[in-house]
C-alpha cells in the first residue's frame, strides 16, 4: 500500500465504466474514498452501487460489501456490519478487510480493546497494509498501552519500507508519548513536502490538533 489513492480510484473507475454492475470495484472505490476522507457523496454512490449489485458477488465478497455498507453507508447498523465481517473471517482467517474493518467498528462502539486484539492481527497478516499499523497505534494510545507505540511504528517501517504513510507512524508516536513539539514538526514537515492528497490533508488535520490542543 503505498498511499497512490488517486490512481486506484481512476482505475476502479475505468472499470466501472466498462461495466457499471462490477459491485467489488464499485465496494473497492468507495473504501479508497472513504480512507482518503474526500467526496463523500461520490463515496456513497459508490457504496450503494455495491450493495445493489451484490448479488454478483461471491459469499466473501457479498460478506465484506455488507459489512462496509451498514457501517459507512446511509443506513448503518454496527451490529450487522460486525456480524457480516465475522462471518468473512470465518470463511477467510487471513482477510485483512475482514479483521480490520471489524475493529474499526469495534473502535466505533468504543470496545477499544477489541478493536486493539483485531488490528494487531492485520499488522501480522502476509499481506498488511499501513492504515492497520497506525490504526492500532491509536488504540494503543486511547488504551494507555504507550509502551507498545515504539515497536508497533518499527513493525510498520519493516514490514512496509516503501509506504507514503510512514509518516503517520512517526506522528502517532511522537504523539502518544507526549512530544507534541515533535509531532507538529512531523505533520508541518509533511504538509510542505506532500505528494498525495492524502497526505496533504492527513498532514493539515495532524498540525490543526497540535494547534487546538496547545489553545
Amino acid at each position: 500500500e503505498l498511499g497512490d489513492a488517486a490512481r486506484a480510484v481512476a482505475l476502479l473507475q475505468e472499470a466501472v465504466t466498462i461495466d457499471s454492475g462490477f459491485a467489488m470495484a464499485w465496494r473497492k472505490m468507495a473504501v479508497v474514498l472513504g480512507n482518503e476522507g474526500t467526496e463523500r457523496p461520490r463515496q456513497i454512490a459508490a457504496m450503494e452501487a455495491a450493495y445493489r449489485h451484490r448479488g454478483r458477488l461471491t459469499e466473501m465478497e457479498r460478506l465484506l460489501t455488507e459489512g462496509y455498507y451498514y457501517t459507512r453507508g446511509p443506513k448503518q447498523d454496527p451490529d450487522k456490519a460486525i456480524a457480516a465481517y465475522d462471518a468473512a473471517a470465518l470463511i477467510d482467517s487471513q482477510s485483512t478487510a475482514a479483521l480490520n474493518n471489524a475493529a474499526v467498528v469495534y473502535g466505533q462502539k468504543r470496545e477499544f480493546a477489541r478493536a486493539e486484539e483485531r488490528y494487531r492481527q492485520v499488522t501480522q497478516l502476509p499481506r498488511s497494509f499501513g492504515g492497520a499499523f497506525t490504526n492500532l497505534m491509536q488504540m494503543q494510545t486511547v488504551l494507555g498501552h504507550i509502551a507498545g507505540l515504539d515497536s508497533t511504528r518499527k513493525a510498520f517501517y519493516a514490514k512496509l519500507p516503501n509506504s507514503a504513510d510512514l509518516w503517520e507512524a512517526d506522528w502517532y508516536w511522537a504523539f502518544g508519548t507526549g512530544n507534541l513539539h515533535a509531532a507538529d514538526s512531523i505533520s508541518r514537515t509533511m504538509h510542505a513536502k506532500a505528494r498525495t492528497l492524502r497526505q496533504a490533508t492527513r498532514s493539515a488535520n495532524s498540525a490543526a490538533s497540535i494547534a487546538e490542543l496547545r489553545g
